[in-house]
């Protein structure tokens, strides 16, 4: 017969636990992400319209490989931030945790390679870009990353890249409308609960409320980016992007559960 175990760790409620205890790591990773952007007014707003966003709540229980995405992507974009801001050996802790979070990234999921690009993207524009590039720590940061795959490189060699060549079968050059359009539309229906309360409390604030065309507006607002060199604006836009770019392209066939890790930097965005 079929036995069933009775420890904890084997019940739904233990479950749940971890996929929350996962979120929780997030969260406190954008607020450590806010801080190092200079937003740390932001940091406690922001993490609470997360909490009224879909994949923090009902999709985090799924907790499957896009929910797991939620606690190391924010920590990957703070590690960033830490290792432009500072130098020396506090410059270099950070450069190291930024390695190991992409790592770990792209060993949870090969999409994770959307995050990377818009991680090289917000650091490109942002205004210490010249220094940070001739000094040693995006290099580290390469190496330890490179470093941290080499066991994972080994492995997809003993298995005559099994998962690669699935991850390459995703696509077939196929373009899926149907798809592409649910995935544009993501960090709307996703988020669409935490956009609309942060505008609606602005509203609130500048008494706006009995004016709709103005409401309207600041519900664009909230998404457009303070001048090209916008380092928040690339890093919450450029993963939502490229994905669309190749759907678009027939390298993928996009899945609307790929964008439960895009939004972590979307309510510093609207903020």
């Amino acid at each position: 017969g079929v036995q069933t175990c009775a420890l904890p760790i084997c019940t739904d409620f233990a479950f749940k636990l971890l996929a929350y205890a996962n979120v929780a790591v997030g969260l406190a990773g954008v607020a450590v992400l806010a801080r190092l952007m200079g937003l740390a007014k932001f940091a406690h707003p922001a993490v609470v319209l997360l909490f009224w966003c879909l994949p923090y709540t009902t999709l985090a229980a799924k907790f499957n490989a896009n929910a797991q995405l939620l606690s190391v992507w924010p920590w990957a974009a703070a590690a960033l931030f830490g290792s432009l801001l500072y130098s020396g050996w506090r410059g270099l802790a950070w450069s190291t945790l930024l390695g190991l979070c992409s790592a770990a990234a792209m060993l949870s999921k090969y999409y994770s390679g959307v995050l990377l690009v818009a991680l090289f993207v917000a650091a490109s524009v942002h205004r210490t870009a010249a220094a940070w590039y001739s000094s040693p720590r995006p290099w580290w940061a390469l190496a330890v990353t490179l470093a941290a795959l080499v066991p994972h490189v080994l492995w997809l060699k003993a298995s005559d890249l099994a998962m690669l060549k699935y991850a390459l079968d995703q696509g077939g050059g196929q373009i899926n409308l149907s798809m592409i359009l649910r995935f544009a539309l993501a960090p709307f229906f996703y988020w669409a609960p935490g956009w609309v309360a942060c505008v609606l409390v602005m509203a609130i604030a500048r008494r706006r409320m009995g004016e709709p065309a103005r409401v309207l507006a600041l519900l664009a607002r909230a998404w457009k980016p303070e001048g090209w060199r916008d380092s928040l604006f690339w890093l919450a836009f450029t993963p939502w992007a490229l994905s669309l770019a190749f759907g678009l392209a027939g390298v993928v066939e996009l899945s609307t559960p790929w964008a439960i890790p895009i939004g972590f930097a979307f309510p510093l965005l609207w903020l």
